[in-house]
């Protein structure tokens, strides 16, 4: 069984123990015992597997495979067109059917422009309160007192007062959470966001979101029944005036740093929303603790983009759409995108994923981003899936076990790396695909910069994380943020191969032009003309005489035939060289008829029996037997009655 620090490499299972003896060695979680029982495999699938795992690969497992993921060309040198990415030969057929449905009742503006829009609160009286969270190195320490004197960082939780003590209420209810199915309410959402404070979406109070909640004016804490859903901005120090002036209600968590890019960014809520400390100053009943611990089991990070969700029904007798079904067995229209007015989709999302009973086995959870074809999708559920991007739930109790942490120092492809390091550490990630998102680019965000730095010869390791950073990491995070690279490498690679052999396959194409026959593939200044100045056809015997004269020519005769000395048309002197003749349009084949073999088979029949009867009267006419069978069969009989009359001669003497 598994090591104090989970997973293999444990002592032995003694069968013979009570579990009572055993259940103080074993590793314990939330309430639980975890039991892993490793089974040897057979020699022969042992060295099957030896051969073919790749330690520290891209491809050593089946879980974690990056090669499968499909690269976003805004932040890799790739062209989507080479690539074939958003391309379908059946792509009109789809179209028709209602596959891709990207305006008339999808159209996304209403929603972006209820997102975009502050909410109006009840009074117009603004009461901040602030709260300073302060974030120690990881240890195994139980007690309510910070491991260290020295924090890791700390971080501001700012907003009005009543968002404040719904966020101290929220983290109390849920640390006395039994099971994360039993949450009435969304988990809190933190929306990482930066540049945008106009175009970012971050109405979460919107009809189509969570809907519209009161808020308690007073500043006492509210009860298990007034908790409404925690919804929180993450900002960078020198940005949040900026944010304030646009969403003055927000409640908002002030980084403790600028410009660290987005993997810190989430680094930082997960360390907070894992293990934060208060500091709550003088207590009032002596011997209490300093330190207040806030924590969560589970939190939501999302994008500031996200317009809207669509539960995905299955299509039936009812329904108004139909089936598609592609002529080359490809997608299939099997469900139909449902969002009534005024449902709060967002919510219904959300909840959907916190009920299912694989969620406290999944460090990850997500949704399907609908590129189109989301109505395409069979599969309600799928599993150890690593395209989680823009929403995604942390199990931050599963993370802790697996020991697997945002990368602070990762400029790109923060998601990606963390489903990958759970992957490879033996830990599952969840994905809904009964619920599809939508959500909308911007050119200005977190990974600006990122974006444009990319040098002319691709993405270099320096471009995801500094060779300094790189260094500080184990060997194990080092081996995935060079995973990640080698990734990104081999698909600007295909890219570059592939862009290049469309390109020459493009000029070679332009400069060959229309195919020539034979006869018009002589050189320009030996094609012949007529007297009127057009060229003379292909097959004319003017134009044969001139090819047969560039033939002689290349092959080192010498001379040149009379007949092409001078080329005349009706005994004028040709003045000039025209241009190249014009090939002649290819004929279109005449329709065939269709054969009549019952009459061919009568007519062949009737051929044969009136040739046969012919030569049967000229063997007649001779005085011999009809045919050569008859006259054969004849001399048989004749030389069987000779042999008899021999054998009865023979006898009687």
């Amino acid at each position: 069984f598994g090591g104090s620090g989970g997973g293999s490499g444990g002592g032995k299972l003694d069968l013979g123990q009570s579990l009572q003896v055993l259940r103080k060695l074993l590793p314990v979680q939330d309430g639980r015992i975890a039991l892993t029982i490793t089974l040897p495999a057979p020699p022969e699938a042992q060295a099957d597997g030896a051969e073919k795992k790749r330690p520290g690969g891209m491809g050593c497992s089946g879980k974690g495979n990056l090669s499968k993921l499909r690269i976003s060309t805004r932040y890799a040198d790739v062209n989507g067109d080479s690539l074939g990415f958003h391309r379908s030969s059946t792509m009109q057929a789809k179209i028709d059917a209602g596959v891709y449905q990207w305006s008339g009742q999808f159209a996304q503006a209403p929603f972006i422009e209820a997102m975009r829009t502050a909410p109006e609160p009840k009074s117009s009286e603004l009461i901040l309160d602030s709260k300073e969270l302060f974030v120690f190195p990881e240890r195994n320490q139980t007690s309510g007192q910070p491991p260290g004197k020295e924090p890791l960082f700390r971080a501001t939780l700012r907003g009005p007062v009543e968002l404040i003590a719904n966020w101290e209420a929220t983290c109390e209810q849920l640390g006395r959470l039994q099971s994360a199915q039993s949450s009435p309410l969304p988990f809190p959402v933190f929306i990482p966001t930066r540049g945008r404070a106009h175009r970012a979406n971050l109405n979460w109070e919107a009809d189509h979101v969570y809907g519209s909640y009161q808020h308690d004016d007073s500043s006492a804490k509210p009860g298990a029944g007034s908790l409404f859903p925690v919804v929180c901005i993450v900002v960078e120090p020198d940005e949040e005036e900026d944010y304030r002036d646009a969403w003055p209600f927000a409640l908002t968590l002030v980084l403790p740093e600028s410009g660290r890019g987005p993997g810190f960014v989430r680094w930082v809520v997960q360390r907070v929303c894992s293990r934060s400390y208060l500091w709550l100053g003088k207590p009032k009943v002596p011997g209490a603790s300093k330190w207040q611990v806030r924590r969560l089991p589970y939190a939501w990070i999302a994008d500031d983009g996200l317009s809207m969700f669509y539960r995905l029904a299955v299509l039936g007798p009812q329904s108004e759409q139909h089936h598609y079904i592609s002529e080359r067995n490809g997608a299939q229209r099997v469900k139909e995108r449902i969002a009534p007015a005024g449902t709060p989709m967002f919510r219904d999302a959300f909840l959907t994923v916190q009920k299912h009973t694989f969620l406290p086995r999944s460090a990850v959870s997500g949704f399907l981003r609908d590129d189109g074809t989301a109505v395409c999708k069979k599969l309600d559920w799928k599993s150890d899936e690593m395209s989680l991007y823009k929403i995604v739930l942390l199990n931050l109790n599963e993370l802790r076990r697996l020991n697997v942490e945002y990368q602070k120092d990762l400029k790109m492809y923060e998601d990606i790396a963390l489903t990958h390091q759970v992957l490879r550490g033996g830990g599952h990630t969840m994905k809904c695909q009964g619920y599809c998102y939508w959500a909308a680019h911007t050119s200005a965000g977190g990974c600006t910069e990122q974006r444009q730095k990319r040098g002319p010869e691709g993405t270099s390791l320096d471009d995801l994380m500094s060779a300094s950073c790189l260094a500080k990491l184990a060997s194990q995070q080092q081996q995935i943020v060079r995973d990640l690279h080698a990734w990104v490498r081999s698909k600007e690679q295909l890219s570059s191969v592939k862009s290049a052999g469309s390109a020459v396959a493009s000029s070679s194409s332009a400069a060959t032009g229309p195919s020539q026959s034979k006869e018009a593939r002589v050189p320009s200044k030996a094609l012949p003309s007529s007297s009127s100045g057009r060229a003379l056809p292909p097959g004319s015997a003017p134009l044969k005489a001139a090819a047969a004269s560039a033939k002689l020519k290349k092959d080192g005769g010498g001379g040149r035939p009379a007949s092409t000395a001078k080329i005349v048309d009706g005994g004028k002197k040709q003045g000039r060289l025209s241009k190249e003749p014009k090939p002649k349009k290819k004929r279109e084949p005449k329709p065939k008829k269709e054969r009549d073999y019952r009459a061919e088979y009568v007519r062949r029949k009737k051929r044969r029996l009136e040739k046969e009867a012919k030569i049967r009267a000229e063997r007649r006419a001779m005085g011999l037997p009809s045919s050569p069978e008859v006259e054969g069969g004849r001399k048989r009989r004749r030389k069987a009655k000779e042999n008899a009359g021999d054998s009865d001669s023979s006898s009687d003497s």
